[in-house]
């Protein structure tokens, strides 16, 4: 999992995929996430557990991977690039918050 990487995530409660894209690493398997909605929070990406059962990490292009079966819940445009430094300060932040200053994976 690296900063920037687009994901599909299934959630138990859900019948469609949810896209995501990761924006600052919390712990290992804890990372900050923006939705297609715009909304930017800390989620546990540890497959099978409480919040995610499955993920898929797609290509540098975020295209599909074939033979989904199921409706995926995508974003319509990506943020550019001015506005995804912005995100990838405020997920650190959230880090910072959650695991305090000097736990953060990627200091400033």
């Amino acid at each position: 999992l690296v900063i920037g990487q687009s994901l599909l995530a299934w959630y138990e409660d859900d019948s469609v995929w949810h896209e995501m894209v990761l924006t600052y690493p919390v712990t290992e398997r804890r990372w900050s996430i923006l939705t297609p909605d715009s909304d930017h929070y800390v989620v546990d990406l540890t497959p099978g557990g409480r919040e995610v059962k499955h993920l898929i990490p797609l290509s540098d292009d975020a295209s599909l991977p074939s033979g989904l079966r199921n409706k995926v819940y995508r974003f319509q445009e990506y943020p550019d690039e001015a506005t995804f430094r912005k995100l990838v300060r405020e997920g650190r932040k959230m880090a910072a918050d959650q695991v305090g200053e000097s736990n953060v994976l990627y200091p400033e």
